[in-house]
């Protein structure tokens, strides 16, 4: 049988969730399907049960075990090993409904459509709060891709989609944090047709582990990147719509207490986007959003960064791309706040 949808999961060390999301990928009534697992680098019992799916259901689930690479990489290896017309990805965390892909083959087929995208129920481990919200008021076969690009929810989520084979000839996801946001926004804005299906289909699990949760976790600085990227290779004829979005979401990010920690980082990506932020219709033109240029005012201390231990500064800095300089001190800070002040140069 042809092999109609490739569904790709990355995981890495998801032993507690990866069965709930692997047993729903076998209830898919969609029988043209294929799972290719990424085992990226685990060091639990995700490799164990891997191979247990695969040599039970063999027809069904395909591993591939490589060495840790981050779950952009691991996405990338399963993409070039599918077989399908049509992809789309699962988190080893989360889980899909029964009819979700037989669904989502059955909208592309009518309408033509690149990606059809469906809803997103979103489950809170920690409150036991559940929210299912639409991503936009009408189903369609033909959705306003400006519309959807501005306003739609979780239109940079890879999970919620239905991708034709044809999407990812120019597009692979980074090794980042974000790395669905960094290419996503761009991938629709070249679209010729999005389709979208009015069904919760799709389970978010968020969780304690969840990387995008962990505020303190300084790879969350990758958010700068992913914004400047999706901004910069938007097609011109849906730029505006995709400033408009990374501008909603920046004040999304920063009424967000977790960001706190990254205001000045935020404020000075802020100043850099400003003018095209000034020439953007739909942000001028919204006085919420036009706010956002409020922010490049603020002042914020110089880019440089003072760490007690050598080794914690070699690691900020990889992942802080934007402090100019990390200055390691290898003694406590002075109690002078002058001297203090001469080293940071403020």
């Amino acid at each position: 049988m042809q092999v109609q949808v490739s569904v790709i999961v990355a995981a890495y060390n998801e032993e507690h969730w990866l069965r709930r999301c692997l047993t729903s990928l076998k209830k898919q009534t969609l029988a043209a399907l294929e799972v290719i697992i990424v085992d990226d680098g685990s060091t639990d019992g995700t490799a164990a049960i891997c191979d247990q799916y695969c040599e039970r259901w063999p027809h069904l689930f395909r591993v591939i075990h490589q060495r840790n690479q981050g779950q952009g990489p691991a996405r990338n290896a399963g993409i070039t090993a599918a077989h399908g017309r049509y992809l789309g990805f699962v988190d080893a965390d989360d889980w899909v409904e029964p009819t979700m892909y037989a669904t989502l083959v059955a909208t592309a087929e009518r309408s033509h459509a690149q990606i059809v995208v469906c809803d997103v129920r979103k489950i809170y481990a920690a409150t036991h709060r559940t929210t299912s919200l639409l991503s936009l008021p009408d189903a369609t076969d033909h959705v306003a891709i400006a519309t959807y690009l501005k306003y739609g929810l979780n239109n940079a989520y890879s999970g919620n989609k239905l991708y034709a084979r044809s999407c990812w000839q120019k597009y692979r996801y980074q090794r980042m944090v974000y790395e669905d946001l960094d290419i996503l926004l761009d991938m629709l804005s070249c679209c010729e047709r999005v389709a979208y299906v009015q069904q919760p289909f799709y389970n978010y699990y968020k969780h304690a582990g969840s990387t995008t949760l962990d505020y303190t976790n300084p790879r969350l600085f990758d958010i700068m990147t992913a914004y400047q990227d999706a901004i910069e290779h938007a097609k011109v004829t849906y730029q505006d719509a995709v400033t408009y979005c990374v501008a909603k979401r920046i004040l999304i990010n920063l009424a967000t207490p977790g960001f706190a920690d990254y205001l000045a980082e935020f404020i000075e990506l802020i100043r850099q986007l400003r003018p095209t932020y000034e020439a953007s219709p739909s942000i001028m033109s919204d006085p919420a959003i036009k706010k956002i240029c409020d922010y490049a005012g603020q002042l914020t201390l110089p880019r440089r960064f003072i760490c007690e231990r050598e080794d914690w500064a070699q690691s900020w800095h990889q992942y802080s791309r934007n402090f100019k300089t990390i200055i390691p001190v290898a003694k406590a800070l002075p109690a002078d706040l002058t001297t203090l002040n001469s080293i940071i140069g403020c």
